[in-house]
């Protein structure tokens, strides 16, 4: 029927025309009317509105949702680096640092390296970029998937006349997503010349 008045009612769940829990239209010429626009409130479930005209009722579900996280990428990554626990002077041994992505997501442009103190030297990066003096080396890894590792294995030489326990270090981090956790970006290993 035309022209007739409706009254819309938000009877259970968080949602509201405007900042009222009613509101109120007629129907047009075929007798249909439309509220005006419901927003959803802060709780997300089920919302029921009743339509009420006259002696005439009727119900509607909807249901309010979430909105998505919207945010920087995520990934977790962490390194671990292990070497032999006793090396002799001037012998060589291999240091292997691992990356590893606990996600949630890929992690980009993931770079990683290894130091060593004074005394030893990296003599095969294993595909990474060495530094002149040896010292140190570094990886560039274009991705890590969640879930997924990649390792690094590099050869060092003891000096002759070194003595004593010796730790190297590594770090990796990714460079084009957000590391929640940066404290396990960092990993030492303790070997003992002699």
């Amino acid at each position: 029927m035309p022209g007739a008045p409706v009254t819309f009612t938000v009877t259970s769940g968080s949602a509201a025309f405007g900042t009222s829990a009613t509101a109120s239209a007629t129907t047009g010429p075929t007798g249909a009317a439309v509220s005006p626009d419901l927003t959803a409130g802060a709780t997300a479930g089920p919302v029921v509105v009743t339509a009420t005209s006259g002696t005439l009722t009727t119900t509607y579900a909807l249901t309010v949702t979430p909105a998505p996280v919207v945010g920087p990428a995520r990934a977790d990554v962490s390194v671990a680096l292990a070497a032999p626990a006793t090396v002799r002077q001037g012998g060589t041994f291999t240091a292997t640092l691992t990356v590893r992505n606990a996600g949630p997501a890929t992690a980009t442009s993931v770079a990683s390296g290894i130091t060593v103190p004074k005394g030893l030297r990296i003599t095969a990066g294993g595909g990474g970029a060495v530094a002149r003096d040896g010292r140190a080396v570094g990886f560039l890894a274009p991705s890590v998937a969640s879930g997924a590792t990649v390792t690094h294995t590099v050869t060092v030489t003891v000096d002759r006349g070194v003595r004593g326990t010796q730790t190297p270090a590594a770090a990796g981090s990714p460079l084009r997503v957000v590391d929640p956790n940066l404290r396990n970006d960092v990993a030492t290993a303790r070997t003992t010349a002699g």
